[in-house]
């Protein structure tokens, strides 16, 4: 029982921790330092698979994919990370903005499509 209220409480908790990331800089600090870490990979994965999603989608619609990173590419939090830590190292006129944002352009970046 203790359990069931425990994933019901989750993503409430998550929702509410998530909102301390206040920019793509602070995210991949914290996730570099070990803080947070579980709160960071489930941030992560949700907007991750809000991205798969909508790659699915317009892909279904023959509609250009947001990003084209290779079919046979599984990428995981540690890996996207240190995407995002590259783009910013790039360009880091974008570090203040916000993670999922910011994240975007550095799959684009890192995997574009092909005109």
């Amino acid at each position: 029982m203790a359990a069931v209220a425990l994933l019901l409480a989750a993503p409430t908790w998550a929702h509410a921790e998530a909102n301390e990331f206040k920019s793509a800089q602070d995210m991949v600090t914290r996730y570099q330092q070990g803080g947070d870490i579980l709160l960071l990979r489930v941030y992560i994965k949700g907007i991750t698979d809000g991205f798969s999603v909508s790659n699915a989608s317009l892909a279904s619609s023959s509609h250009q994919p947001l990003f084209c990173p290779p079919n046979t590419l599984g990428l995981v939090d540690a890996q996207y990370v240190a995407i995002l830590d590259s783009f910013l190292k790039k360009t880091p006129n974008v570090g203040n903005f916000a993670p999922g944002a910011v994240l975007l352009f550095a799959l684009q970046d890192q995997f574009p499509c092909a005109k």
